[in-house]
């Protein structure tokens, strides 16, 4: 491919500006493609403009047109629509800017979920009661999501998803817990990279989590395929944060895995923290979880007295 790079960049050099425009980068698993792409940016003249439009990081070396800043990097959080570029795109359905504003938050701005949230609402009679409902498993987004993300990833890479879609954010040390693991790192750090639905929150490549729509569908298939195994995954979520100091995921995690006696130990030791945190309705909310534990764990009725005794629910309180 050497020679045929070199002729082309000399047509370049000798030919008014050039733009070369290609889409879905991301289906090139062949590295002399990639080689030969950067033979061409290295040799093309300035009036030359590539652009290539891909889901994840080409498997191009970029640093040194980065250091340049011959590079423009047009990345997920700058393609990502606001409430008020949401209602415009769904303008034709009538939709109030609150209706639209909230299909954009399900949505988290993301443009192919918009428009199949869109094609849905065309489906649907009642607006009010469609954007409610609106999440991961309507089923245009289940197709789209299954043949777009999901169709090409290996068993084991989809099974270890499942897995993990009960974390509300996921780090390698976590993954290996829950898991079994034992290169959490490395697995996120390449899974994002073939997935940008998959979002770091950090500029380490440490912390990540799953889109909602992606992680409603997982956690779809995982209730259908390892129901067995969720309870067991989210105690050992539970157990980790537990050690690791984040009270509040130990907790909801517990809950989740229906430990409610260990829940309701830990709302009681920690309940004073979180209200001088000022979570007075996280605390409420976590009681709520425990169903009907307070009327026979003595810790958990010590607590929701204490709370129904500042909310002037005095009649409950007592009796608590």
């Amino acid at each position: 491919a050497g020679p045929h790079v070199e002729r082309i960049a000399n047509e370049l050099t000798a030919s008014s500006p050039v733009t070369l425009v290609i889409d879905d980068y991301h289906l090139i698993d062949n590295p002399r493609v990639d080689d030969a792409l950067e033979r061409l940016i290295e040799l093309a003249p300035e009036t030359f403009l590539l652009v290539l439009g891909t889901r994840i990081d080409p498997a191009l070396r970029l640093s040194r047109p980065r250091v340049r800043s011959q590079l423009v990097e047009i990345r997920a959080d700058r393609l990502r629509f606001d409430a008020g570029e949401a209602h415009l795109l769904l303008d034709n359905r009538q939709l109030t800017s609150e209706q639209a504003a909230s299909l954009c938050e399900r949505t988290e701005g993301w443009a192919a979920g918009l428009v199949l949230a869109g094609l849905s609402l065309d489906r649907s009679d009642d607006h009010d009661s469609f954007v409610e409902a609106f999440q991961g498993d309507d089923r245009l987004v289940v197709d789209y999501l299954t043949e777009e993300y999901l169709a090409g990833v290996g068993e084991t890479d989809r099974q270890r998803m499942l897995e993990s879609a009960v974390l509300d954010q996921m780090t390698g040390p976590l993954i290996d817990a829950v898991c079994g693991s034992d290169d959490g790192a490395r697995w996120l750090r390449t899974l994002a990279s073939a997935n940008q639905l998959v979002i770091g929150l950090d500029n380490t490549d440490t912390a990540f989590r799953y889109h909602h729509l992606l992680r409603d569908l997982l956690l779809l298939e995982a209730e259908r395929d390892i129901a067995h195994r969720l309870a067991d995954l989210h105690l050992a979520a539970a157990h980790w944060h537990h050690e690791h100091g984040d009270t509040y995921q130990a907790i909801h995690h517990f809950i989740s895995g229906d430990d409610l006696v260990t829940a309701g130990d830990l709302i009681a030791v920690h309940a004073t923290k979180l209200l001088n945190d000022g979570q007075f309705s996280t605390v409420m909310a976590l009681l709520a979880r425990l169903g009907d534990l307070p009327e026979h764990h003595s810790r958990s009725a010590g607590t929701k007295g204490w709370m129904d005794f500042s909310t002037g629910r005095f009649t409950s309180a007592r009796r608590y």
